[in-house]
């Protein structure tokens, strides 16, 4: 399904991730959306329950939210210290595995088609940062990505 699209025209709507209150609503007369995409974002969610309410009462019949962002590898503890560290100085609210997110989603009636690694497809650490993790501790001057 999703590998097979038909061709189509699309329209661009930049907004809110959480402020999509007239779409998919017959009385605004505003379309229900047939993609969200939310790249790099979603993670910064102050309420993600209302986000994911949001976007599943936005989207057509059969629609998709195609979503690129970080998430918790399998295992790892969302309360150790190089997780906060991070959480803190990228201002994320959301730490999530995708099975983690999966269930939050299904409670909205969004279901998960395919789930992909790019990390991990694409190198990026390796092609990023020569396969090593940069050395991002916070100190005074740096708080934020090590700035």
């Amino acid at each position: 399904f999703i590998n097979n699209l038909p061709q189509h025209k699309f329209e661009a709507v930049l907004k809110s991730y959480d402020d999509l209150e007239a779409y998919g609503d017959d009385s605004s007369g505003i379309r229900a959306l047939d993609v969200i995409y939310s790249i790099e974002a979603f993670i910064h969610s102050p309420d993600e329950e209302h986000t994911l309410k949001q976007w599943a009462k936005a989207l057509a019949d059969q629609g998709l939210v195609i979503l690129v962002d970080d998430f918790l590898a399998v295992g790892v503890n969302k309360d150790a210290e190089d997780i906060q560290i991070f959480a803190k100085s990228w201002m994320v609210n959301v730490l999530h595995t995708t099975s983690s997110l999966t269930e939050v989603a299904e409670r909205h009636n969004l279901k998960l088609v395919l789930d992909r690694d790019l990390g991990s497809e694409y190198n990026i650490n390796k092609w990023n940062y020569g396969n090593k993790f940069p050395d991002m501790a916070p100190t005074k001057r740096k708080s934020h990505q090590a700035w």
